[in-house]
């Protein structure tokens, strides 16, 4: 269909990811390591594909139960 439009990629600031992984129950130190591996990537993932849906990628490959905020891990 050629009236489908394509959304243009904004690559999000890392306080952005960091927020996103916290409000998530995620640690944020996990979003910053994500945020800056994409980055020097130019926003690509490893398979060379270019990111469309920053918050998409980071749940299917970020958001795992090793990464989840804990009790004993909340150290500020």
């Amino acid at each position: 269909n050629s009236n489908r439009r394509i959304k243009k990629f904004v690559k999000p600031t890392l306080e952005e990811v960091e927020k996103y992984f916290f409000e998530n129950g995620y640690k944020p130190e996990i979003g910053k390591k994500a945020w800056m591996g994409y980055d020097t990537a130019n926003w690509f993932d490893s398979k060379g594909q270019q990111i469309k849906n920053w918050k998409q990628k980071m749940i299917n490959v970020w958001f795992r139960d090793e990464h989840k905020i804990t009790k004993s891990g909340m150290v500020y």
